[in-house]
């Protein structure tokens, strides 16, 4: 496996990729408001039968884009995508945002996910950046577990960024 930019001929490969996920987990959250307090609570939920989830509305923009990318790495084997990573760059905070990472189903969990991220940790310290962002939906465990085991720790949510009011959850990694 390689590690690279981006290239025209990788699009379609990069569209063809199935970026849907099965879960059994999700982050359930619960607020509790008491006085002045307002207290926000996330924990493991197991669900009563396996969930199939499609992505986010904003996957399919990801062709679209590409070039504007500051940092849109492939992970191939020959001319075979395996996995990609996109990043955007938020000059005013020095921070980089990871946008979409995704990986072929068959070939998850073999440490393709991992590598693409510490490209962009490598690709984000060489520029100065001082961290890096991701975010998810609540019920993406397997992205949560995966942001953790790369290191991020959760720093927040959203609960009316998407549409469809899905609970967003951001993580954070450190760079300095």
């Amino acid at each position: 496996m390689i590690l690279r930019s981006i290239q025209a001929t990788d699009v379609r490969s990069i569209l063809a990729i199935d970026v849907s996920y099965n879960t059994d987990w999700v982050w359930q959250m619960e607020q509790r408001v008491g006085g002045n307090e307002i207290a926000t609570f996330f924990r493991p939920a197991r669900l009563p039968r396996p969930l199939k989830v499609d992505p986010a509305p904003d996957w399919s923009t990801v062709a679209e884009n590409w070039r504007e990318k500051p940092l849109f790495v492939v992970a191939s084997d020959g001319d075979y995508v395996l996995g990609y990573l996109d990043l955007t760059v938020d000059k005013s905070y020095n921070v980089g945002w990871i946008d979409h990472v995704a990986v072929l189903s068959l070939r998850r969990r073999t440490g393709i996910g991992t590598a693409l991220v510490k490209e962009s940790e490598r690709w984000s310290k060489r520029r100065g950046l001082g961290s890096l962002m991701a975010k998810t939906q609540t019920k993406n465990y397997p992205a949560i577990r995966f942001f953790q085991s790369c290191g991020f720790t959760f720093c927040g949510f959203n609960d009316r960024l998407y549409p469809q009011r899905d609970i967003v959850v951001f993580f954070y990694l450190n760079l300095d």
